[in-house]
């Protein structure tokens, strides 16, 4: 796998994975949301760390109770190491699926 280096903000990430995938969630009877941590900048391949996070909010939406809410968020820790999560409500992965999570086209059961 080539990676594409480059600096970006994880919050301008965040607000597209926001725009991308807020009317699936809004189908699924889900609300999706960024938080209001700061734009945090990092250097990495952007189009991975987007296409893993979406795939993580695609299940969070998948297992997330009616009106659950996904929350995005930037922060940095004391040493100033750059965090982006997502949290929601929904079921927990099973760990026998953890593996597989990211594997193209895999959905746990």
């Amino acid at each position: 796998m080539l990676l594409h280096e480059r600096p970006f903000g994880l919050k301008a990430l965040a607000d597209e994975l926001l725009a991308r995938l807020s009317t699936e969630a809004a189908q699924c009877r889900a609300v999706l949301r960024v938080g209001r941590g700061p734009e945090v900048f990092v250097r990495g391949d952007r189009e991975s760390l987007y296409e893993a996070c979406a795939k993580l909010i695609e299940h969070a939406v998948d297992r997330s109770p009616v009106e659950g809410v996904i929350e995005i968020d930037t922060s940095t820790d004391g040493a100033g190491l750059a965090r982006l999560s997502i949290g929601d409500a929904g079921e927990a992965v099973e760990p026998a699926a953890l593996q597989r999570l990211f594997d193209r086209f895999y959905r746990p059961t």
